[in-house]
């Protein structure tokens, strides 16, 4: 433990504590637990990879689930890891984004994690019946296939998804049985046969 000027835990000390004693800890947690001022302007994209160095002996997986955007929480997420899924909705315009994703990892890997790897493509909001999302599902086997993994069961879009959040619940919780729980299982077994 590293002791501030005060004499009291540090900062980041207090934050591992926390997250240690909840299992889960947001963002918005960390950034106000550690203030603005705790990094430097230049170390802001590095937060959560100082921060996981501290807790990654306490759990066999950690799982950092943020927004494609190519902002500072992503951005934090990608220098943290060792490996990122890329979620891609099983609609045409979701899928035109994946170049615009990989630009942001190649840049992540060239500035702050060259040993970031792409676990695969995962598509979303999936449903088997409509052909857009078989085609969007083809076409990225295609494109993608070769060169990244593309996971084998897409994730089954069903409204016990949407639902599972304000009952403060997984979906493997909620609706253990739903079609979207048995996708999430499959990948789950899938991440852990890629190593």
């Amino acid at each position: 433990m590293t002791l501030s000027q005060n004499g009291r835990p540090s900062p980041l000390d207090e934050l591992y504590e926390y997250a240690k004693n909840k299992g889960t800890i947001t963002y918005q947690e960390v950034t106000d637990r550690l203030g603005n001022t705790f990094f430097e302007a230049d170390q802001l994209e590095k937060v959560l990879d100082k921060l996981l160095a501290s807790l990654c002996g306490l759990y066999d997986y950690i799982i950092i689930d943020c927004g494609l955007k190519h902002e500072l929480l992503t951005v934090n997420a990608l220098a943290a890891a060792d490996y990122c899924i890329i979620p891609v909705q099983a609609h045409f315009l979701a899928s035109e984004g994946i170049p615009d994703v990989l630009e942001m990892v190649r840049n992540v890997q060239n500035r702050f994690n060259p040993d970031l790897k792409i676990a695969g493509i995962l598509l979303t909001m999936y449903q088997s019946r409509p052909q857009l999302c078989q085609s969007v599902r083809s076409s990225v086997g295609e494109i993608y296939g070769d060169s990244i993994h593309v996971f084998d069961r897409p994730i089954e879009q069903t409204i016990k998804v949407a639902e599972c959040p304000a009952a403060g619940m997984s979906i493997l919780d909620y609706a253990p049985k739903n079609p979207a729980a048995d996708s999430y299982r499959s990948l789950a077994q899938e991440v852990l046969r890629l190593g």
